[in-house]
């Protein structure tokens, strides 16, 4: 095994790691991202590059490509673990993101992809397209391609051609399908939310906010009429997944008045499993008042506040 690489590829605004060993192993003349791994002997690597944490695995790639630890770990999920990983205010910092929260907001088994930003010299993977929230490109407003679109099957993580897929298809060839309005707002709103400290509109850190904006994605994914009537009011196309456009319309929520959470409520209530739940206001908020009761124990109450100013609403009106 060499000491390190004869080549030095510098990373690439957004890259992800994937990306980055793909280019290095194209420099090396390499057959396959398996071979340019093969180098480090009786290493273990995660079954997703991109999911690389702290420990032997990491200290190795870093030598093999004369590379900082931390460098590597900025190329990886765990660049936001500070930001999405939901703990008590006592707990420290968090290096790696848990396996919870890669199976929450991040898509392992399907990457996707921009051709616009393909277009871009060099082309290169970026670390944000597994991030679930965002199914749109944030810098074009294009929905991220899922599969392809020649052969129909997702793309292979391993492909050294980043412009096509194994097919043959040439993917910057493919017609862009546009989202604009307020879907992108929401879209480039869950990036800056993912860049920051805190959520800028409501009272959370950002990791208690990702985690509010979690479970407002399950509620809206139980009320599919809903989401089909907010589809059309914002002109969105059956080109963004649903399981994207529910990311988008929870951001939408904790942005909305709350006469546009009380619509929003109004839908949800009906959910048969809901209607069961003892109390007036369980009915109402159904989990959501359960998850609102769990972010006030740990200290940030907003959520809860606003679900008891709604309650005083509910109760005024006479809600039934």
């Amino acid at each position: 095994m060499p000491d390190y690489l004869p080549v030095r590829e510098s990373p690439l605004s957004g890259e992800s790691l994937t990306g980055y060993l793909r280019r290095h192993t194209v420099a090396m003349g390499y057959d396959s991202l398996r071979q340019l791994l093969s180098l480090l002997d009786q290493i273990q690597f995660p079954p997703h590059l991109d999911h690389l944490h702290t420990g032997r695995a990491l200290t190795a790639l870093a030598n093999l490509l004369r590379r900082d630890e931390r460098a590597l770990i900025d190329l990886t999920v765990h660049r936001w673990a500070t930001q999405i990983v939901f703990r008590e205010r006592v707990a420290a910092d968090p290096v790696n993101c848990d396996s919870k929260t890669l199976r929450r907001f991040f898509n392992a088994s399907r990457p996707r992809v921009c051709p616009k930003c393909l277009e871009q010299s060099p082309s290169h993977d970026r670390i944000i397209w597994s991030f679930r929230p965002l199914g749109i490109c944030r810098e074009h407003g294009d929905v991220l391609l899922e599969w392809c679109p020649g052969c129909r099957r997702s793309f292979s993580r391993a492909r050294l051609d980043l412009l096509r897929c194994h097919c043959g298809f040439v993917l910057t060839e493919e017609p862009p399908r546009s989202v604009h309005g307020r879907a992108l707002e929401m879209a480039r709103l869950i990036a800056t939310w993912l860049e920051s400290s805190k959520f800028a509109t409501v009272e959370l850190p950002t990791s208690a906010g990702f985690w509010w904006l979690d479970r407002l994605r399950f509620a809206v994914v139980r009320v599919p009429k809903w989401c089909s009537q907010v589809r059309k009011e914002w002109g969105v196309s059956d080109a963004l997944p649903q399981d994207s456009f529910c990311w988008l319309a929870a951001a939408w929520i904790i942005q909305a008045s709350p006469d546009d959470l009380t619509s929003f409520l109004a839908a949800y209530r009906i959910v048969d499993r809901h209607r069961l739940t003892p109390s007036r206001a369980g009915r109402y908020f159904g989990l959501l008042l359960r998850d609102a009761n769990q972010l006030e124990r740990f200290g940030y109450p907003v959520a809860s506040n606003t679900c008891a100013s709604i309650a005083a609403s509910y109760r005024s009106h006479a809600i039934t």
